[in-house]
């Protein structure tokens, strides 16, 4: 990802688009090797562009939807509404943003907000370092959704307190990831979804060692590798 203005080959077009978009040029960044080239980007707004040629910016008013939607997210930012702000913002850069302005989140709102990120990204899970989780994860007594899902997650419970988890892991997958499932059928399709085959973990953890349950229809368990034990590991194919 880097700025259209660094681009030395583009001298034509870059001067077509400052004389569309002045100074928002410096927003425009090409995104080499991806299927939608160009985006405009600052801090909260993502906006994929299949084209820069500048006609068809200004038949999908592009100008205009900047204006537009820099004055939601200003709104969202002087009211503190951060909930409805990472629901404005594009999956792509939803936890960039969580990251970057975490600490100017209303605490109460903190590990909410969190879940909703946590739950529509699909991208830059790796950015969510251990020692930032533990801070996040710290706020989690104060988000009602957490407590009702643990109450849910207790009905599931062994009478010992103990779950048995299972995780699908293929050749994309984060190793160290916190996603786990109480469902072998959808760890199965985890582990084989981008190849051939991959390899199935089952696990079993102590409900207080839990983080979260998100019943999102995949029944997902968060938990540390530190607390697992009875670890088992099998190939599976598709």
């Amino acid at each position: 990802m880097h700025p259209i203005t660094k681009s030395k080959n583009q001298s034509h077009l870059i001067d077509q688009l400052k004389d569309y978009l002045g100074e928002e040029i410096n927003h425009i960044y090409c995104l080499p090797d991806k299927i939608i080239p160009y985006c405009y980007y600052v801090d909260f707004l993502w906006i994929h562009l299949f084209s820069l040629e500048v006609e068809n910016l200004k038949k999908m008013k592009i100008k205009e939807l900047i204006i537009q939607q820099k004055a939601r997210i200003n709104e969202c930012l002087h009211q503190k509404n951060y909930s409805t702000l990472f629901s404005l913002t594009e999956k792509i850069i939803k936890i960039d943003m969580f990251i970057k302005y975490f600490d100017k989140i209303p605490d109460q709102d903190k590990y909410s907000i969190y879940r909703k990120v946590y739950r529509q990204s699909e991208y830059n899970f790796h950015f969510l370092k251990e020692e930032f989780l533990d801070k996040v994860f710290s706020y989690r007594h104060l988000s009602p959704t957490w407590k009702e899902s643990m109450k849910l997650l207790k009905e599931r419970t062994e009478p010992n307190g103990e779950l048995t988890i299972y995780r699908g892991e293929g050749s994309k997958s984060d190793k160290k990831g916190l996603s786990w499932t109480l469902d072998a059928t959808t760890a199965h399709f985890f582990a084989t979804r981008f190849d051939d085959s991959g390899v199935l973990w089952k696990a079993k953890v102590h409900i207080d060692d839990v983080l979260d349950f998100i019943d999102n229809g995949e029944s997902e368990v968060l938990v540390k590798h530190k607390h697992l034990f009875k670890i088992e590991k099998s190939q599976v194919t598709k």
